[in-house]
């Protein structure tokens, strides 16, 4: 005969279960507080500046937008502040450009120099028919050295193994996963994609850099 069990009815916490949490929290915050403060010690990387611009004349794009994202090794860094990933306004072109001057700001610390943070962008736009399609993939270093630093990063697009198609009808392939690493190698250098440099864009950074010293670290 099967055994039943009968439906528990709720019952409300009684004054040890609420102890009993409040204690295992007070204990998860301790610990995250702990964790901050060794981070704190470690090297600090701190980035901030602005996605500038980007050219159009390479595009045949009349409008572009551009996504950014910081990439970096998880177990060697770590994001103590700001945004992982930032995407721009739709910026209309004038003069073969297209501006955006959006601002990104980020704060690193870091076990090991290995995995340093990088920032990938992928730009998108409208052609003269309305349709949207990519400008191009691309991935430029964050400078190491402290300072300011304006870097133009020359993006690449695929090319379609149908150069009478993509060239009658005006289709653009691209990726269709952007978490592979195709994006972070050089252009026209991924196996299985033949690629061409589409769109340049220009990057400002703000670099600074603490305890590097105090942790026998240094970087070219």
């Amino acid at each position: 005969m099967a055994s039943v069990v009968s439906g528990a009815t709720g019952s409300a916490a009684g004054p040890q279960d609420a102890k009993s949490s409040a204690s295992s929290s007070n204990r998860r915050s301790l610990a995250d507080v702990r964790a901050q403060q060794r981070l704190q010690s470690r090297p600090q990387l701190y980035v901030n500046g602005e996605v500038e611009c980007g050219g159009i004349c390479a595009t045949n794009m009349s409008q572009l937008y551009c996504a950014f994202r910081f990439r970096f090794i998880r177990a060697n860094w770590f994001m103590l502040n700001g945004e992982e990933r930032g995407e721009t306004f739709v910026s209309d072109g004038h003069n073969g450009m297209c501006v955006w001057n959006h601002p990104f700001d980020a704060h690193f610390a870091a076990l090991a120099l290995e995995g340093w943070p990088r920032m990938e962008l992928v730009v998108r736009g409208k052609d003269g028919d309305g349709r949207n399609q990519v400008a191009g993939y691309g991935q430029v270093l964050v400078p190491t050295k402290p300072g300011c630093h304006e870097l133009i990063v020359q993006c690449w697009r695929p090319l379609s193994q149908d150069k009478l198609r993509q060239k009658l009808l005006g289709e653009v392939p691209e990726l269709l996963d952007e978490e592979i690493d195709y994006i972070a190698q050089p252009n026209k250098s991924k196996p299985g994609i033949r690629a061409e440099d589409s769109v340049e864009v220009l990057v400002r950074f703000n670099v600074s850099l603490q305890e590097f010293r105090q942790n026998n670290l240094h970087v070219v």
